[in-house]
């Protein structure tokens, strides 16, 4: 079982929503085992050039305009696993990219050159964060997030993972919890300090029963919540 997403660059393309240019991720069937491997960009309500509006932040491919090698676009990569305990293949091509791009895996808190390797096996939990680097921008990580936020929940409903992209614009301690919708606590996902920057929120949901359930994050006065339907 597996999946694909796909990123890269083209003369006509736009860095912004663009329908067509750049295609939905649709959810793999909940009652299989399966691997689901989607890009988060922050659209959904956008209208492009043609007046279509985003229906979603999860999006299968990515097309962006066309840079300098030494300047660089950041595809951010996030996946979960549903029913497989096993390790996870990650293989990619790059023969429509011009070989004077370099091309970064980070994953995992390792950086793969990804001209110099074509495969690599990791654990499940690495898929829930991963970076694509074209180009060799030093500074193309460096971006911090200017608000606090919680992206939606994707896939949502779900069986049993689901996914968030939560901005913090400041270090700070921080807790992710899941309610119920009597206000009970169900699940704690983080507690404790987290970093500036963008992270990949994953709730695990294989023991917890079918329903209606409130992802909440707080952080100093900074409080945001996501609805999920969990379906089994």
């Amino acid at each position: 079982t597996g999946d694909i997403v796909k990123v890269g660059m083209h003369e006509n393309a736009v860095d912004g929503f663009r329908y067509g240019e750049d295609s939905y991720d649709i959810p793999l069937g909940m009652d299989e085992s399966y691997v689901n491997l989607y890009m988060h960009r922050n659209w959904s309500g956008k209208e492009d050039v043609n007046g279509i509006v985003s229906e979603s932040n999860a999006y299968y491919s990515d097309s962006r305009e066309v840079i300098s090698p030494d300047q660089a676009h950041v595809f951010n990569i996030q996946g979960t696993v549903t029913n497989i305990t096993s390790d996870i293949r990650l293989s990619w091509n790059m023969d429509e990219l011009d070989e004077a791009y370099k091309v970064t895996l980070l994953i995992n808190g390792d950086a793969i050159d990804m001209r110099a390797e074509t495969e690599i096996v990791v654990e499940a939990d690495a898929l829930h964060n991963m970076t694509v680097l074209i180009g060799d921008d030093p500074f193309a990580m460096a971006h911090i997030p200017t608000a606090f936020g919680l992206g939606e929940a994707y896939p949502n409903p779900f069986n049993p993972m689901t996914s968030m992209q939560l901005s913090l614009s400041d270090d700070g301690y921080t807790s992710i919890k899941v309610y119920n919708l009597m206000g009970q606590i169900i699940d704690v996902i983080q507690e404790g300090m987290m970093q500036a920057g963008y992270h990949n929120v994953v709730w695990d949901a294989a023991v917890i029963p079918s329903g209606v359930y409130l992802v909440k994050v707080e952080q100093g006065e900074n409080v945001a919540t996501q609805k999920v339907m969990l379906m089994k």
